[in-house]
């Protein structure tokens, strides 16, 4: 029985080809890092006839609270699902706080100690 191609060939080799830099391709977006880059967007809005920039993100809370804050239920609902999500930001934006304060005051301490020790140096010179 005869196929169509010699022994050792295979496929269509003349159909359709590989991209020549199929390597390079960009790698498809989480669905989280697509929201988070749409997030960071910024938008204009105009306030009390004053027009400033914000991000979609925080125009998005902005309209939340607005509706809580009037009563209507649903935006009450999203404040109080978001309500451990704000708490574990806050947390840790107060931990890098302290993590920073901490790492300043030894930068501090220890350029303290080495400009002392350059002063002693020079005073003895």
């Amino acid at each position: 029985m005869q196929g169509r191609f010699k022994k050792g060939q295979s496929g269509n080799p003349s159909g359709k080809r590989k991209p020549k830099n199929s390597s390079n391709r960009k790698p498809m977006k989480s669905i989280a890092d697509a929201l988070h880059e749409e997030l960071q967007q910024e938008i204009t809005v105009t306030e009390q006839g004053k027009k400033y920039k914000i991000t979609k993100l925080e125009a998005v809370i902005k309209n939340v609270v607005t509706k809580a804050v009037k009563g209507e239920l649903r935006g009450l609902k999203i404040l109080q699902g978001l309500e451990p999500l704000v708490d574990g930001s806050l947390q840790a934006t107060q931990a890098r706080h302290r993590e920073l304060s901490e790492a300043r005051e030894r930068v501090t301490e220890k350029l303290n100690r080495l400009s002392q020790r350059l002063l002693g140096r020079k005073l003895n010179d």
